[in-house]
């Protein structure tokens, strides 16, 4: 059944049992149980005779040149229908309002929970954001050192730069970078290819093994492909 319908049914519900106490309290005021008279008075212009019709209590005085004419008894099933009525009409109220109020409650437990999801995912995030930048700075840092400890070399030819390097660089993406910095590239454009040409610790790197070194550097923001094939790449810290 749609969930839409059911909400409204209870709403309707308790409309319904509002309006019901509203009526037999109406019905069933005191006034309904009075015994009423019926007084009448007749007098005469000229040649046309008139009547006055009126309704007292039975408790009341007759008024003067009024004469009793009807008595009419206090109209009890009235009370009697409107005390019914008042009665369902209390009960279905109080059943459904105690049904929309639990159903209130758990919305609002539905919605406390889902606004501290939302604190926890930015406390979340928060905690990441800064541990990249840890990372990042902790890279530029390595990388400072291995710009110290690495002089740039000289620019030379290519049958001269395919020489294997003497120098030992780690086996990680830090020493990648620092590797890439003794190297005569333009850092603001460099091939994947390019760099597979040159020796990185006595052998030639693989394309495979470039691009993980790379996703390592632009995961630390310290590198950024330059195309979707990852054919290209620059570095953002020097």
């Amino acid at each position: 059944m749609n969930p839409k319908f059911i909400w409204q049914s209870k709403h309707l519900g308790l409309g319904v049992g509002i309006a019901l106490s509203g009526l037999g309290l109406f019905l069933a005021v005191p006034e309904n149980m009075n015994t009423w008279i019926k007084v009448q008075k007749t007098y005469t212009i000229g040649s046309f005779e008139f009547q006055d019709t009126t309704h007292i209590r039975i408790n009341e005085t007759t008024p003067q040149g009024y004469a009793v004419v009807e008595l009419i008894p206090g109209k009890t099933e009235y009370k009697a229908l409107g005390t019914g009525l008042m009665f369902l009409g209390s009960v279905l109220s109080l059943c459904f309002s105690s049904i929309l109020v639990k159903e209130y409650e758990r919305i609002e437990q539905s919605n406390y929970r889902l606004r501290q999801s939302e604190f926890e995912l930015e406390d979340l995030h928060l905690d990441q954001t800064t541990e990249v930048a840890r990372w990042a700075i902790e890279l530029d840092a390595q990388a400072d050192i291995s710009k110290m400890l690495n002089p740039p070399k000289a620019y030379l030819p290519d049958s001269e730069e395919d020489e294997p390097d003497n120098d030992k660089f780690s086996e990680t993406s830090t020493g990648f970078l620092g590797w890439l910095k003794t190297k005569n590239l333009d850092t603001s454009h460099i091939k994947v290819s390019q760099v597979g040409s040159l020796s990185f610790n006595g052998r030639k790197l693989k394309a495979d093994e470039i691009r993980k070194f790379v996703d390592e550097l632009v995961t630390s923001e310290v590198a950024e492909w330059l195309d979707d094939k990852k054919s290209e790449f620059r570095l953002l810290s020097q």
